[in-house]
């Protein structure tokens, strides 16, 4: 549980337990602390009644590659933002490391941000 205030975010990792070699564990673990930074920053207004805020990191394999999820159920982001054209730091940051990664990402927003990584383990 993070606490914001009188607001709480709570932490849900779902994250089972896969090798990853070191060029590929450092990568995933600065993706997930920007991602979530920026979750923590921007996602969940403070005051909102008493909402249950969630952040959810999940990392799990599949088939011939890894996936990397962070998710939000805050307000999602601005309409139109593309994160390969980002002008943050933040953003420029994870989508070097995905390409250093060697693998693709999807954003998902709406209601909350869903952040879907890909990479092959080896």
């Amino acid at each position: 549980m993070f606490h914001r205030n009188d607001d709480v975010v709570a932490l849900v990792p779902l994250v089972q337990n896969l090798g990853l070699a070191v060029d590929k564990a450092v990568p995933c673990g600065l993706i997930v602390n920007e991602l979530c930074t920026n979750a923590l920053k921007h996602a969940f207004p403070r005051g909102a009644g008493g909402r249950k805020w969630e952040l959810q990191v999940e990392l799990k394999p599949e088939r011939e590659k890894v996936s990397l999820v962070v998710a939000d159920n805050g307000v999602g982001l601005p309409n139109g933002l593309d994160p390969s054209q980002a002008e943050t730091l933040g953003l420029q940051i994870v989508g070097r490391l995905v390409k250093q990664l060697h693998g693709t990402f999807v954003l998902e927003s709406g209601v909350g941000t869903r952040w879907v990584i890909e990479f092959a383990p080896i």
